[in-house]
């Protein structure tokens, strides 16, 4: 993991542990990224998806569920693409998934 992928899990680990949400903006803007910025937007989505790749592996929920786009307070469409790639969303309810999803994140970092 690089110093910035380092720096994301940080904060969402925070996010995590005050049951909380980050903005992709905030996130985005702490390692220099600037969501105005298609391939900015790119790179932050790579480093999110690294990050619950990790989580996932250590048999953890997608941590990068904490992370939210500031108007709807739900992650975008790559988040739900990878809990698919991952084998943990069916597809049939993001919101109820999202949710269950964000619960399961928070419970996980309060121990």
């Amino acid at each position: 993991m690089d110093q910035r992928t380092r720096r994301i899990y940080d904060l969402a680990k925070a996010a995590a542990r005050n049951a909380t949400t980050i903005p992709y903006s905030f996130v985005a803007s702490v390692i220099g990224l600037d969501m105005d910025n298609p391939a900015h937007r790119n790179e932050l989505a790579a480093i999110l998806e690294e990050v619950s790749r990790t989580e996932h592996a250590r048999g953890r929920p997608m941590l990068s569920a904490v992370v939210v786009h500031t108007d709807k307070l739900r992650p975008g469409q790559g988040f739900f693409t990878l809990a698919k790639d991952l084998g943990e969303f069916d597809g049939t309810d993001e919101e109820t998934f999202f949710l269950a999803e964000l619960k399961r994140v928070h419970e996980a970092w309060q121990t």
